[in-house]
């Protein structure tokens, strides 16, 4: 019915997961888990969501336990709009959804996947390998293709723009965060000393 009233037709697919808390006690689905509401305190639904590109509506709506991690939530999410996806369309999602199992799913289904894995010490080596041929895709970024893991196709980027702008925000963290650490140290010492004025009247008197 999407394809032929909307013309949904699947060639790329958004793919992401987000979760909803509830006022409620838990259930067989309500749990309690990694939150991105940031309510800890309150069992919750995670939700997957597929959305198709050229038309921008959601085509797959999945819920799983509050306790299922993306990872895992993406092969029902995949799945459920799979006999409809056309052969190599693309299926986006970000580096939460990713895994070598779920890569290898996608691909093994006769379609291309995109994302964005987990920066390790292995991609920060590649840069300072004497061999790597770097290609300048913009003014100071820098991109090198390998092949990954699989046989994928694999696109490292270097941005100094992006690099120094983490130096400063890490900078700017330490230093709030020293600032912070003085201010509890400051109150603890206070603290310490307006007990030791509160007993020492106590110790004279005795």
């Amino acid at each position: 019915m999407l394809k032929e009233q909307y013309g949904i037709d699947y060639r790329i697919v958004y793919e992401d997961w987000t979760g909803m808390f509830f006022e409620s006690r838990t259930t067989n689905i309500i749990r309690f888990g990694h939150t991105k509401d940031h309510r800890s305190d309150r069992p919750q639904v995670t939700v997957g969501l597929n959305v198709d590109v050229g038309s921008g509506m959601n085509c797959g709506l999945m819920v799983r336990a509050g306790n299922v991690l993306d990872v895992t939530h993406f092969k029902d999410t995949f799945m459920q709009i799979e006999r409809f996806v056309g052969p190599e369309s693309l299926i986006v999602f970000d580096a939460g959804g990713y895994s070598a199992e779920n890569g290898e799913l996608v691909v093994s289904t006769g379609h291309d996947f995109l994302t964005r894995p987990q920066t390790n010490a292995a991609d920060l080596a590649i840069f300072s390998d004497p061999d790597a041929l770097p290609e300048e895709v913009e003014e100071g970024m820098w991109c090198i293709k390998t092949i990954g893991n699989l046989g994928y196709r694999r696109y490292n980027f270097y941005s100094i723009d992006k690099y120094a702008d983490s130096f400063d925000y890490y900078l700017g963290k330490a230093k709030r965060d020293h600032a912070e650490m003085k201010e509890i140290k400051a109150s603890i010492e206070a603290g310490k000393q307006a007990s030791e004025e509160v007993r020492l009247p106590q110790r004279v008197r005795s």
